[in-house]
C-alpha cells in the first residue's frame, strides 16, 4: 500500500488537471442541455432521488419545457432523453456514437486489486478495459466482442427464428396453469420458478427439477446482483475513483467485499449451468436449445475453444436476461387484471368465442384471432415498463443536438417510463387501456374486425431499448407474455382476495425501484372459470 497511495495521488492529480482543461474548453463551446438548479461542485447529486428517478426526470423535463436535460453528477455529465423522437434521433439514428457502456466497478464485479487501467477507464470512458468478468453482453462496450455475441443472439431470436422456441413457451405456460390450479395463493412464486425453468430450457435445453433447482436459484442470485449493480452512481467510488486504493477494512470500502461476492455468484452461473448442459447433451438428455443450435454452427476450421467461450457467455446472457424481465411483465399482468376486471371480462369473451372453452390457446392462427390479448400484452409493457430507464448508454464522441453539446463520456438514459406515459400520444396514460392499441375495421357486409395499431409514435418496442442496443430477445419476450396471458385467462378468473372481514382487499399499484422493477407483494384469488376448466388444465400437461 505504501507504493499504491503515491501512484493513486499522482493519477488523481493528473486527472484533476485534465478535468480543469476540459472545463476551460467547454466554456467556449455550445451549452449543455437545460438542467435544474444544482449545487457548486456537487451539481445535482443530492437532487436526484434514490427511488423512482424516472418520475423526477420527467417532472424536470416538463418544468424546463424540454425533451432533453443534463445533470452534473460531481463532474460527470448525465443526459436524460424524455421523448421518443429524442431517443430515436440519438440512440437509434446516431447509434455508432451512443452504443457503448460505462466502465463500472460494480457491473464488471472487479475483485478489488490495484488496476491503474481501470482508474483511467473510469475517468475516460473512451478507454476500453477488459475485466475478468465482462462476459455479460448487456454491459460490454461497443466493440468487436460485443458485435460477435450480439450477432449470435440476433440470428436466433429474429421474428422468424423465435418461432422454433414456441414449444418451450407453450409447455411452460401449461406448467404454470397446473401450479396455479393446485396452489393459487403461491402465484408469484410459481411465476418466478416456471419462468426460470422455461428460460433454462430455451437457453440450455435442460429440464429444471420440480422444486429447488440449483440452476434457477443461481440465476436468481445472479440477476439480483446485476439488477443492483447496473445503475450508475450507487457507490461513491464511481465518482471518486481514487477510492480504489482504500483498504478493504476501511469504512466506505464495503463495495470491495460486495464485488468479490458478486463475482463468485456470476462466475458460478456462467460455468456451472453450462457444464450441466454439456453433460446432459453428452448423455442424450438435453433438448434442442439456443446453446445446441449455436454449437452446431461452430466452424471447426477456426479456433473452437474461442468459439465455445463465446457461446458459453452468450447463452448465460440469454439466461440471465430472460429470467427476471418476463417475471416482471407477468406480475404486472396479474395486477392489471385485478385492477381492471372489465378488461379481463372482454379478453375472456374473445377467448371463448375463438376457443369455445374446448381447448387452450396456442401459437399460430390463435395469435391473429385474439387481437385483444395482444393489446393487453402491449399495454402491460407500456403501463409499467420492465426497465423504466433502460440500461444507460455511453457517448464515445462529443455530439450536438438541438443546439446543445453532449460531451464525450456522458451517460445517456432514455426515460422509457416517461416516453410511454406521454399524454400527447397515450390519452389518460396512467390508466390501463388495451383499446388504445386496436383499430376497428368494418367490411362491406358490416362485419367488424379488430387489428393491432402500432403507429409511428405509439411504439411498443420503446420498452426494449433503442438502436443497436435494443433487446435482441424482444420477440421472445412478447410471445412468452402472450401465451401465458392467453392460457391463464382462458381457464381462470383473477379476482380480489376477500379478507377476514368479508371485504375485498384492494390491491395497490406499488413497485420497487431498481433497474428491473416488480410490483410489491400482492394477493389475489385465482379460480377456474367453468366446470371443464380443470380437466383442460390437467390434460394439457401431456401436450408438450
Amino acid at each position: 500500500m505504501a507504493v499504491a497511495f503515491p501512484i493513486a495521488l499522482t493519477i488523481f492529480a493528473t486527472l484533476t488537471i485534465r478535468f480543469l482543461a476540459k472545463a476551460r474548453k467547454r466554456s467556449s463551446s455550445l451549452p449543455l442541455p437545460p438542467s435544474p438548479k444544482g449545487l457548486p461542485l456537487l451539481g445535482h447529486i443530492l437532487e436526484v432521488p434514490k427511488e423512482y428517478e424516472w418520475k423526477k426526470y420527467s417532472q424536470w423535463s416538463k418544468q424546463l419545457d424540454t425533451d432533453i436535460i443534463s445533470l452534473n453528477m460531481m463532474g460527470s455529465t448525465v443526459i436524460v432523453l424524455d421523448s421518443l423522437r429524442a431517443a430515436e434521433d440519438l440512440l437509434a439514428k446516431r447509434s455508432s456514437l451512443y452504443s457503448s457502456r460505462q466502465a463500472s466497478l460494480r457491473i464488471f464485479l472487479v475483485d478489488g486489486r490495484l488496476m491503474i487501467d481501470l482508474l483511467l477507464a473510469l475517468a475516460d470512458p473512451s478507454i476500453n478495459v477488459r475485466m475478468k468478468c465482462d462476459w455479460l453482453l448487456t454491459v460490454l462496450p461497443y466493440d468487436d466482442r460485443w458485435k460477435v455475441r450480439r450477432k449470435m443472439l440476433q440470428s436466433e431470436f429474429n421474428h422468424v427464428e423465435t418461432m422454433r422456441y414456441q414449444p418451450h413457451e407453450s409447455r411452460y405456460a401449461r406448467e404454470l396453469l397446473q401450479r396455479l390450479l393446485d396452489t393459487p395463493d403461491q402465484f408469484m412464486e410459481h411465476i418466478k420458478y416456471v419462468t426460470g425453468a422455461k428460460i433454462l430450457s430455451i437457453s440450455y435445453g435442460i429440464d429444471a427439477k420440480p422444486t429447488n433447482d440449483p440452476n434457477i436459484s443461481l440465476v436468481d442470485e445472479a440477476v439480483d446482483v446485476i439488477n443492483r449493480a447496473a445503475i450508475p452512481g450507487e457507490y461513491l467510488v464511481e465518482l471518486l475513483p481514487f477510492l480504489l486504493w482504500v483498504p478493504d477494512w476501511m469504512p466506505g470500502a464495503g463495495w470491495k467485499r460486495m464485488a468479490k461476492k458478486w463475482k463468485k455468484i456470476t462466475d458460478e452461473m456462467l460455468e456451472k449451468t453450462y457444464m450441466r448442459a454439456k453433460e446432459s447433451t453428452a448423455q442424450g438428455e438435453a433438448k434442442p436449445s439456443f446453446m445446441s443450435y449455436c454449437l452446431e454452427k461452430m466452424d471447426l476450421a477456426e479456433n473452437t475453444e474461442e468459439q465455445e467461450q463465446v457461446i458459453k457467455e452468450t447463452t448465460a446472457t440469454l439466461y440471465a436476461g430472460g429470467a427476471d424481465t418476463t417475471v416482471s411483465g407477468l406480475y404486472t399482468f396479474f395486477l392489471a387484471m385485478l385492477l381492471y376486471p372489465e378488461t379481463q371480462a372482454r379478453a375472456q369473451a374473445e377467448l371463448d368465442e375463438v376457443l369455445d372453452r374446448s381447448r387452450l390457446p396456442d401459437f399460430g392462427n390463435d395469435e391473429y384471432e385474439l387481437p385483444y390479448i395482444k393489446a393487453i400484452v402491449l399495454e402491460v409493457l407500456r403501463w409499467m415498463p420492465v426497465t423504466p430507464l433502460g440500461v444507460p448508454h455511453l457517448v464515445t464522441q462529443e455530439d450536438e443536438y438541438k443546439g446543445y453539446r453532449i460531451p464525450a463520456g456522458s451517460i445517456v438514459f432514455a426515460n422509457t417510463w416517461s416516453i410511454l406515459h406521454d399524454a400527447a400520444v397515450f390519452s389518460d396514460p396512467e390508466a390501463f387501456k388495451p383499446e388504445r392499441w386496436l383499430n376497428k375495421e368494418t367490411d362491406a357486409n358490416g362485419n367488424v374486425k379488430w387489428t393491432i395499431d402500432e403507429g409511428q409514435f405509439k411504439d411498443p418496442d420503446a420498452v426494449f431499448g433503442f438502436g443497436r442496443r435494443i433487446c435482441p430477445g424482444r420477440h421472445l419476450a412478447v410471445s412468452s407474455l402472450w401465451i401465458a396471458a392467453s392460457t391463464i385467462l382462458s381457464v381462470f378468473n383473477i379476482t380480489k382476495e376477500v379478507g377476514n372481514d368479508g371485504k375485498e382487499v384492494e390491491p395497490r399499484m406499488e413497485y420497487n425501484s431498481a433497474l428491473i422493477c416488480h410490483p410489491k407483494q400482492f394477493k389475489c384469488s385465482i379460480k377456474p372459470r367453468f366446470p371443464e376448466a380443470e380437466d383442460l388444465i390437467r390434460a394439457s400437461i401431456h401436450e408438450y
